[in-house]
């Protein structure tokens, strides 16, 4: 017998952590996969970089694999939600989005510390960086 469990159950957690965050922070927010579950749970306004149901905008972002700064700038991000973000000297994090596509999609460096990190599962932590009007972490 196989028992599989449905993809949203991955993002109970993570939703559950960035609620904590989102209860005290008001703001928009921008995130991967799992910003539509998100937002739903939150009634926060989350920016979806994914591409999978922001707008035109996002996928042509997508296609010229635009900057995550120039991205944050342009739909006026306060925070940045990031699952299991990876620092070498916790410095400066390495921020990618969509993570699952290897072959393209936004990348950057948030030279700041998450102002929110919490491991919500073994597996899952999460990261919250303050970004600024710039579309810079600070």
């Amino acid at each position: 017998f196989y028992a599989a469990r449905p993809r949203s159950a991955f993002y109970e957690p993570v939703t559950r952590t960035v609620a904590e965050f989102v209860k005290t922070h008001k703001g928009r927010y921008a995130m991967g996969a799992g910003a539509g579950i998100a937002a739903f749970e939150t009634g926060a306004e989350f920016v979806r970089l994914d591409g999978m149901a922001q707008d035109k905008k996002m996928i042509d972002f997508l296609g010229a694999q635009t900057d995550l700064t120039n991205v944050f700038k342009h739909y006026g991000v306060n925070y940045y939600v990031a699952v299991n973000p990876t620092s070498a000297d916790k410095t400066c994090y390495s921020a990618r989005e969509p993570v699952q596509n290897r072959f393209g999609g936004m990348s950057d460096w948030l030279c700041a510390a998450p102002v929110f990190e919490k491991q919500a599962t073994p597996k899952i932590r999460i990261g919250i960086f303050q970004i600024d009007e710039n579309g810079k972490a600070y």
